[in-house]
Order: structure tokens, then sequence, then C-alpha cells
């Protein structure tokens, strides 16, 4: 499992054994379709530019304001989705 992520489907609707194998070669797919600047949107903050990935987290500028998030698990959970 080095090479993997666990991440919840639904975190609303979960049981405990109720996980989803996030592979690296999916996570690498996810990361091919993002760049610096990438035009995001979350649910909550609205339209934002990503700024950088780094250690598992996604670092998101939304009108001024940096937010973190984890990553790939943001996208994977819909909360955020690619708009270019």
């Amino acid at each position: 499992m080095e090479n993997s992520i666990l991440i919840f489907k639904d975190l609303s609707k979960r049981k405990t054994n109720e996980r989803l194998v996030f592979s690296k070669d999916q996570r690498e797919k996810l990361l091919a379709n993002l760049s610096k600047e990438s035009k995001l949107y979350h649910k909550k903050f609205g339209h934002g530019k990503m700024i950088k990935i780094e250690n598992d987290l996604i670092y998101i500028d939304f009108n001024g304001e940096e937010k973190l998030f984890s990553y790939p698990q943001v996208f994977v959970e819909g909360f955020i989705s690619i708009l270019d």
C-alpha cells in the first residue's frame, strides 16, 4: 500500500470499512490535468487558482486568500473541480 492513498467515497454515508484505494497512477493522471494557475471551483469558496501541490496538500488562492486541502481527496470527494 506504499504507493496508494486511502480515501473515503462519501464521508457522510461511509461505513467504517468502506474505503476507496486511489492508486499512484490515478493520482498522477489527476496531477497531469493540473498546472500552476489552473482554474478551480470549490463548493463553498467559489472560484480559485492553484498555487502548488506539496506534501499531499494542494494550495489554492481564492481572491487573495490562500487555503490548503488534502490532495487528491478534495477532488475525489467532489469538493473541488477543475475548470480548465
